[in-house]
């Protein structure tokens, strides 16, 4: 479902060195020099874009530390 969400929002995007993968919408890659902060803030934004599209909250699948 979430995927299905990505890919409606077209949510392939960049931030600075951060970025989502190109064939995988649910997978945020450091293409070098990213930092933790800038991946937080991406996924952050992408959360909000689709619970303001959709008003579907996501929520993180693992850790982040």
């Amino acid at each position: 479902m979430a995927l299905f969400q990505f890919q409606r929002v077209k949510l392939r995007k960049t931030i600075g060195k951060i970025g989502v993968h190109k064939n995988q919408a649910l997978v945020l890659v450091n293409y070098g020099g990213g930092k933790g902060g800038d991946i937080w803030q991406l996924a952050q934004e992408i959360q909000a874009s689709v619970k303001k599209r959709f008003g579907i909250e996501l929520s993180a699948e693992v850790n982040i530390v």
